[in-house]
């Protein structure tokens, strides 16, 4: 409700040609600076945990995280949370999860593609874990 108070004055801007031009700039720069600050930082560190527990898995020997020097957050109260209005925007965070991820392994099974294998595991563990279901990236080499 905060970040609506600020657009009842902006309706009533006149040094613009319409006030509607300052009211859509201020809705688009909260959006961005919500997007930086709290949705991509979420779904970071869910690629991070993912990733950090298929590679404790496949890689032999190495060293397992200490849960007192980094406390584990818990992402599946992101992936599960309702959404999120901001102005007349929904947020989904199980589908801004979702999505980041989908472009995440596909890109790095493009750019690696005898990598594969280990996407199609982070893909399981989030449709296991966090109940994500993100798509396949259906690269030719697979």
């Amino acid at each position: 409700m905060a970040v609506k108070d600020p657009v009842e004055m902006l309706m009533n801007i006149r040094h613009l040609n319409s006030s509607h031009v300052a009211v859509d700039n201020y809705k688009k720069d909260v959006y961005e600076a919500f997007t930086e600050s709290v949705v991509r930082p979420i779904c970071q560190a869910t690629e991070e945990q993912l990733r950090t527990q298929i590679h404790q898995v496949l890689i032999p020997n190495m060293n397992q995280l200490n849960p007192l020097e980094k406390r584990p957050t818990d992402i599946q109260r992101y992936a599960n949370m309702n959404d999120l209005y901001l102005f007349e925007k929904q947020i989904n965070m199980g589908y801004e999860i979702k999505k980041y991820l989908g472009h995440i392994f596909y890109e790095m099974s493009a750019l690696t593609p005898h990598d594969f294998r280990t996407y199609e595991h982070m893909r399981a563990l989030a449709s296991q874990k966090l109940g994500v279901k993100v798509l396949q990236s259906h690269l030719p080499s697979q």
